[in-house]
């Protein structure tokens, strides 16, 4: 495949995905793939075939002006700009100048290509994003760039060098698998949508009109043994890239590492991508991730676990016979208490009718708002829904609890298992809620990161340890009964509680 004289460049088919990725003519155009899988060399030839047949103008010349984006202008230089001079050597055209930001200015035959390398980490980038015109784009490793970047994009290319006669404004997107909770990996359909979404939230998650997505073959295979664990990997004879990238660049790869990053990484699976130990090592996705979607037993109670805050989450479950079963999820973010509430009760009705409930919540909800006199608990009872402090919210007895379920499987059936319709409570599981690195050490601080897998997770661990798990750990205590609005700490507050329920 090759364009006018003086434009060549070797197109080679480097897989049947690889392929239709090349010759799609979407707006927005994106890939997955696992390492080494040419995905990034590929959307710089699909850039290149743009730019070639690019109409000429009236003076005689093919202008195109094409964005390259990135998270950080590190990763820009390390990585990205790398790869782009190894199909595009300087000495065949032309110096890429480092300048703020950098630039490649592409002069062969009749074409006049300038290329722009932008990083979102920096406000110059990020605000020429919004104020400029190209005439199409390149987003590298898009899984760490918010997806407004893209649709931000859509305003910038098929704007030059004709707004009027824009030849194909694409914007292309590489990436390594995701995490399990991306929007990606809920758009092309590798992680289940979350619960509890709005109409508008739903359609986020849908494919839009002009989107197109393609997904490689993994590199290799897991091998699984009566117990499901690991036995070896296999090499996968569909595996894109292998005229240029051995089996031995893999065999390597997997030396030393955990099975979440071969997951991601060779497997192309969505998963963990923390740099850091995950709080709970012995969860495997395997084992305690349900094979399908887990419905309430008639007959057991429903238990739900809150964690409070301004990134509420709710988690709930039902132990059935002595084993777990962790059925849905809640997770809101910039949401009080007092919002929160209405929405876990809406979410009991609809998902549980007929079937009794008890809510255990942090210990914490029951200290008193110092603005107005109003706990997070009683807004909850407010709401008609009393909720018991869990026994303790001391993180190294509620992790102990839960980690011991997750060593459990009595007669080789897990006690805990959680539905794939938890899409973050087993992303947090299986490694986002973790601990992060010390700069500079390689060491894991001994206190996980808060993020918003660490709220999900310690919900999770409020049902186990207020349904009584762990209570060995548990100095022996007289029961708790839930908060309820009976009693008012104060006029003052229990009047603002009342305006904020009508």
């Amino acid at each position: 495949m090759s364009a006018d004289e003086g434009l060549r460049l070797d197109l080679t088919p480097n897989g049947r995905v690889l392929l239709e990725y090349l010759r799609c003519e979407g707006d927005v155009v994106l890939v997955q793939g696992h390492r080494a899988s040419l995905k990034s060399s590929t959307s710089c030839d699909k850039l290149f075939v743009n730019a070639a047949q690019q109409p000429v103008g009236k003076d005689g010349v093919r202008r195109r002006r094409t964005y390259i984006v990135r998270n950080t202008f590190d990763e820009l230089k390390r990585t990205t700009i790398k790869t782009w001079l190894t199909k595009f050597p300087e000495s065949r055209y032309g110096q890429l100048k480092m300048e703020k930001p950098p630039v490649h200015r592409i002069r062969v035959a009749d074409l006049d290509w300038e290329v722009i390398f932008l990083a979102i980490d920096r406000e110059d980038d990020a605000k020429k994003l919004l104020s400029s015109e190209a005439s199409d784009a390149w987003v590298n490793e898009f899984r760490e760039v918010p997806r407004r970047v893209i649709e931000d994009l859509g305003a910038v290319v098929g704007r030059y060098p004709d707004p009027l006669h824009p030849f194909r404004p694409q914007i292309l997107g590489d990436t390594n698998a995701p995490s399990a909770d991306h929007w990606f990996a809920v758009m092309s359909g590798q992680a289940t949508m979350p619960d509890n979404l709005g109409a508008d939230e739903r359609a986020a998650y849908e494919v839009p009109k002009g989107w197109y997505y393609f997904i490689q073959p993994q590199a290799m295979f897991e091998v699984l043994g009566d117990g499901n664990e690991v036995v070896e990997y296999r090499h996968n004879p569909e595996r894109e890239g292998r005229r240029f990238v051995a089996d031995a660049y893999f065999d390597r790869l997997l030396q030393g590492r955990p099975r979440s990053w071969i997951r991601v990484n060779i497997l192309n699976k969505p998963g963990m991508l923390a740099d850091g130990d995950a709080v709970y090592p012995r969860y495997r996705e395997h084992v305690h991730k349900a094979e399908r979607v887990l419905e309430p037993v008639e007959g057991h109670v429903i238990m739900a676990g809150l964690d409070f805050g301004r990134t509420p989450a709710a988690v709930f479950g039902q132990r059935v016979f002595g084993r777990w079963r962790i059925l849905r999820e809640l997770c809101a973010f910039g949401t009080s208490a007092a919002k929160f509430a209405p929405i876990v009760k809406a979410a009991l009705a609809e998902w549980f009718p007929g079937h009794s409930w008890i809510i255990y919540g942090d210990p914490a909800g029951e200290d008193l708002a110092q603005a107005d006199d109003i706990s997070p608990f009683l807004m909850f009872a407010a709401a008609g829904l009393p909720v018991y402090p869990a026994p303790s919210n001391d993180p190294l007895i509620r992790r102990a609890a839960l980690e011991g379920l997750l060593d459990e499987a009595p007669e080789g059936v897990p006690s805990f298992q959680v539905s794939p319709r938890c899409v973050r409570l087993n992303a947090a599981l299986a490694g986002d809620y973790h601990y992060p690195r010390v700069k500079g050490t390689g060491r894991e601080q001994t206190i996980p990161i808060k993020n918003a897998a660490s709220h999900v997770a310690e919900a999770c661990e409020y049902v186990i340890i207020g349904a009584g798990e762990g209570r060995a750990l548990l100095t022996p205590a007289a029961p708790r009964r839930p908060v309820r609005p009976s009693v008012p700490p104060s006029r003052r507050g229990w009047e603002r509680l009342r305006a904020r329920s009508r």
